[in-house]
């Protein structure tokens, strides 16, 4: 009796015509649209602006005391915070950040640093971290 009924052919995947013809119209949709192809200069200006984006690299300003006393600058509200460096603000742009640090004059000096992917500051990432002190001397 299975020999009579074969439905392998009738159910292999009712939406592969659909999806294949809708991505064929999206393309075609767009080369209608007159858009041109991108030369070569945007693509490169594209592929600069991903990398950028993607880039975890940040600056922070600090003022190195010594190694266990670090103040790091918040822009926002124009403190800095001891020992702190989640409370500094991360700039994208060294240019930016030796900007303000020009701003403010002193013994200040830009940090190079990273952030995780939810942008948060990675610690050890710090050239200059504060050292703790261990529990019972030393």
């Amino acid at each position: 009796m299975r020999s009579h009924y074969d439905f392998s052919k009738a159910m292999r995947n009712p939406y592969a015509s659909k999806a294949r013809s809708s991505r064929h119209a999206e393309e075609e949709s767009a080369e209608d649209a007159g858009f041109a192809p991108l030369t070569r200069a945007q693509l490169r200006e594209l592929d600069r602006r991903v990398k950028d984006a993607d880039d975890r690299t940040r600056y922070i300003i600090a003022g190195v005391m010594s190694p266990r006393f670090v103040l790091y600058y918040d822009v926002t509200e124009d403190v800095y915070a001891m020992n702190e460096p989640g409370g500094a603000t991360l700039f994208k742009r060294s240019q930016a950040a030796r900007a303000v640090m020009k701003l403010l004059g002193g013994r200040c000096r830009v940090l190079k640093c990273r952030v995780d992917r939810k942008g948060k500051l990675v610690r050890s990432s710090l050239a200059v971290a504060p050292k703790r002190r261990r529990p019972g001397g030393g």
